[in-house]
């Protein structure tokens, strides 16, 4: 049987190899149309999100559904996207409620939830470490969501906007964020100064369906678009380096893990594969959603010999969050996700894990260190022999000379291999973002906390002043009826 390594959906979920151009599986997970749709970290689990407000996670081999999530607040409102952390621990989603929610897989449960849009939410991203939740919506504005504190740490509006339809990290340069605006124009951010970095206004004449970023080279970013045509952007030279031109307007796009091969689905059911290395012909073009609109696009990640996706970015960190009751619906002795199925489940031993795994990022970063252990770092030290000393000297247990075998920095370098000190440069600049935008987030909460003080101070000010007016005016009136009073006495006196 050929292997699936794309997702695709529209009235159904499809997964595609990139030869044949009939689909290997067909899903039915939702009542209407299906509006997003993801693989798990070990891609043997896909997530749906469709218009009946349902999320679905269904097994990519078998195509049964393993776990169904509802909002029981919110049952029927749409759910326009989903993404899972990079262990599949979590699961983030937001919909039309304008509501991005956060859910525990391990626990089945809605763990949290974030209220800080006005309008629909139509996308939604993970940072490379999981910590930082990246949401669009309708409005036009970009939120990022501190997971663990719960709060926003960071708003952007893209400015004449109709809306943001997608936002995405680039895949090696944690502070780079994109955007893709209903009104043509593809964004860049700069998540740690809270800037843009580039506005490529107009590079499409209609809305922007879908960006994704090489997951090699995040220089290169790509857009499709309803014009018909997608666009790869060198985000260093701020410059549209290719574009390849179609017959039907885009919906979808997605980057295979190779770096070369790319995915784009149109208005009219076609997913057209294209190999960047050859020319700008169509490689194949994948068929099974009749004439219905491909709505999203993803690739399967790469994964190694035990089972893990092999990623760019960060591995997830643990996260601590509130809680909050939610439906979810179960099926009887369906093995689901990390450590949630039954012992005595009869689809199968190797269901129960599908969901388990460690992180290979934390895998790779201790072998590397068990190598560096391993090598020797410095040459042996030549220490000189102490002098003799009198028996009766004070100094006798002071060394009288230094070490003459010191080895400089460059020495002890090139005892490094080429691979530990890459591994070694790009742990130091990655430590180094994180401690940057560790610091600009603490900032940037000072401030909101500063400014929230100063609201509350201000309020309570403004109060005060109302009261004292109030008594001002009081006393003014009961002085000039005091005056008039006066001022009659005196007439009946006289």
């Amino acid at each position: 049987m050929m292997t699936a390594c794309l997702a695709s959906c529209g009235k159904v979920v499809l997964t595609h190899g990139l030869e044949d151009p009939m689909p290997v599986m067909t899903l039915s997970p939702h009542k209407g149309a299906i509006n997003g749709v993801t693989w798990n970290h070990n891609n043997q689990v896909i997530a749906s999100a469709g218009a009946d407000g349902r999320i679905v996670l269904s097994h990519a081999g078998k195509g049964n559904q393993l776990l169904l999530l509802e909002d029981e607040l919110n049952r029927t409102i749409p759910t326009n996207a989903v993404a899972f952390t990079s262990n599949s621990q979590f699961l983030a989603s937001g919909g039309n409620d304008g509501i991005v929610k956060l859910w525990d897989l391990k626990r089945r449960a809605l763990s949290n939830s974030f209220k800080s849009h006005l309008a629909g939410i139509t996308s939604v991203a993970w940072n490379g470490n999981d910590t930082i939740l990246a949401s669009s919506s309708l409005s036009g504005d970009i939120i990022l969501h501190n997971v663990s504190s719960g709060i926003p740490i960071a708003n952007f509006t893209q400015k004449n906007s109709q809306g943001v339809r997608m936002v995405r990290y680039a895949t090696q340069r944690k502070n780079v964020l994109a955007s893709a605006g209903n009104d043509g124009t593809v964004q860049l951010w700069d998540i740690t100064a809270r800037s843009t970095i580039v506005s490529f206004t107009g590079a499409h004449s209609s809305r922007v369906s879908a960006i994704a970023f090489s997951p090699f080279k995040d220089v290169l970013l790509s857009s499709a678009s309803l014009d018909q045509k997608v666009h790869f952007f060198d985000i260093s030279e701020r410059k549209v380096v290719k574009t390849l031109s179609t017959e039907s307007p885009l919906t979808s796009l997605a980057f295979h893990a190779d770096g070369h091969t790319i995915a784009v689905g149109t208005l009219y059911g076609q997913i057209l594969v294209y190999d960047l290395r050859a020319s700008h012909n169509v490689k194949n073009t994948l068929k099974g959603h009749d004439n219905n609109a491909v709505n999203f696009l993803d690739f399967a990640g790469r994964v190694n010999l035990e089972g893990e996706k092999v990623q760019l970015n960060e591995s997830s960190t643990s996260l601590k969050l509130g809680e909050r009751n939610a439906s979810v619906t179960l099926k009887e002795n369906v093995p689901v996700v990390a450590g949630l199925a039954s012992k005595k489940s009869s689809v199968g031993a190797n269901d129960t894990s599908i969901l388990n795994g460690s992180d290979s990022r934390k895998e790779l970063r201790r072998s590397n260190e068990r190598e560096l252990l391993s090598t020797p770092i410095i040459s042996q030290v030549r220490v000189p022999e102490k002098p003799p000393q009198p028996k009766d000297s004070i100094v006798q247990d002071i060394p009288t000379q230094k070490l003459d075998a010191t080895p400089s920095r460059a020495d002890k370098m090139e005892e490094f291999s080429d691979t530990q000190r890459k591994w070694i440069r790009d742990l130091l600049e990655e430590q180094s973002r994180e401690l940057t935008f560790a610091f600009s987030s603490q900032v940037n909460s000072l401030h909101f906390e500063m400014i929230r003080q100063f609201e509350i101070q201000s309020n309570e000010t403004k109060r005060l002043f109302e009261h004292y007016f109030t008594q001002m005016n009081s006393l003014q009136k009961k002085c000039e009826e005091l005056e008039h009073e006066n001022a009659l006495l005196k007439k009946t006196s006289f």
